[in-house]
């Protein structure tokens, strides 16, 4: 389907107003299922220096909000508002997106590395029988952590959680406890029914709305697809074609675009959230993207599965 032409012109500074309130609103979100249900991808890195990414991230948009109440959230029992999974980097994703990554599920089947049945029966007859386990517990008694290095099991891990047969919705600590995905994800969540191309449209259309308005590069790489991918799909969502000075065509929600100008909340507020110790992590605030800096590292966005099991699959 070909894009219809664009119906409004925004300046650059309009874009930028639509994307900070998009990602940022000014009376932040009253929870932190809320700032998930909104963002639908947040990024995990085990690198900090005042806090974790994903604790930036949320405590910037949950006022009053601190690390710890966030990791609390996130370990809700009986009822964990996210799992992890590949979605842009390693994210947090709100389980009710689970259908949606169905394309990737798929994909990761069909990956050079993924583990055969006997490899695959290993974890899954452990995991079944010991219940969720942490990766240390899974690697047998002569294989080593391997730092930043993947090693086997961890490999063979983190494939079947990309495939769905396992899933991690929670954490001991810093470790992540992996289990099988029909005793962790909802039964209402828990279907690869979807196309690929109806993943893709709705997943493209939740990160419009993440983002305000964005380019089709930058569509693509919250979701890590090809670009050529995004543009194909993306007449097809509801995002609305847009013109922005100095960009050329982009794509905006809809409701973004309807939305009155208001107050966006300041760099620095004085409202802003906490981490544990009560300090204020200023650098919470510096970014209105949930997902890691697109444009000044961006991952090749024609990037597909690729023998390295780190690379995570993406649409064909």
């Amino acid at each position: 389907m070909t894009a219809s032409a664009p119906t409004h012109e925004l300046s650059l500074a309009e874009a930028r107003d639509i994307a900070v309130a998009a990602s940022l609103p000014a009376s932040g979100f009253p929870d932190v299922t809320a700032a998930l249900t909104h963002l639908h991808a947040v990024q995990l890195d085990d690198i900090s220096t005042l806090a974790r990414a994903h604790q930036l991230t949320l405590t910037a948009r949950v006022p009053g909000t601190t690390t710890r109440t966030v990791d609390n959230a996130l370990n809700d029992e009986p009822d964990p508002p996210a799992f992890d999974y590949p979605a842009h980097a390693l994210s947090l994703v709100p389980l009710a997106d689970w259908p949606l990554w169905a394309f990737r599920r798929r994909a990761t089947r069909r990956h050079p590395q993924y583990p055969d049945q006997q490899a695959r029966s290993t974890f899954l007859d452990r995991i079944q029988r010991d219940g969720p386990l942490p990766l240390r517990q899974l690697r047998n008694s002569t294989e080593a952590g391997a730092g930043w290095g993947w090693s086997p099991t961890k490999t063979a891990v983190e494939l079947l959680v990309w495939s769905g047969e396992l899933a991690s919705t929670r954490r001991t600590g810093r470790q992540r406890l992996f289990d099988l995905a029909e005793h962790c994800i909802p039964a209402a969540f828990l279907s690869d029914q979807a196309s690929d191309d109806e993943c893709l449209t709705g997943l493209l259309g939740h990160a419009g709305a993440a983002l305000g308005v964005a380019t089709t590069a930058d569509l693509a790489d919250y979701l890590r697809i090809p670009t050529p991918v995004a543009a194909r799909i993306l007449p097809e969502s509801v995002l609305t074609p847009v013109k922005v000075e100095g960009w050329g065509t982009a794509w905006a929600d809809p409701q973004a675009l309807t939305r009155p100008p208001g107050r966006t909340r300041s760099r620095y507020s004085s409202d802003r959230s906490t981490t544990s110790s009560g300090t204020a992590p200023a650098s919470s605030a510096c970014s209105a993207s949930p997902t890691s800096s697109r444009r000044t590292n961006p991952r090749p966005a024609a990037s597909t599965a690729t023998t390295s099991a780190r690379s995570s699959p993406t649409a064909a």
